[in-house]
């Protein structure tokens, strides 16, 4: 197979799946906003049951955000990396 004619994606795309990261206040003082993502996730829930997206599924990796005590910037990096989703 030629070069131009294999198929190269992003991390977190493949032929079947699409990874999405999701992070939200779903715990602590903010949690009220957490519903936001559990409307995106109720959402992708149904995107998937009507197929997906041009036959893929949305695999989405739901994350609380970090509590004030801890750093925010090295958390997320190190999930992302570790679900291999964008």
């Amino acid at each position: 197979m030629s070069a131009a004619a294999q198929k190269k994606y992003d991390t977190g795309i493949s032929d079947t799946e699409i990874k999405i990261g999701n992070i939200m206040p779903y715990s602590g003082p903010a949690s009220a906003y957490g519903i936001i993502g559990k409307t995106m996730s109720a959402y992708m829930r149904m995107i998937n049951d009507n197929g997906g997206v041009n036959g893929r599924k949305i695999n989405s990796f739901p994350m609380t955000t970090p509590t004030a005590r801890r750093k925010r910037s090295s958390r997320p990096a190190g999930w992302s990396r570790a679900t291999r989703c964008f």
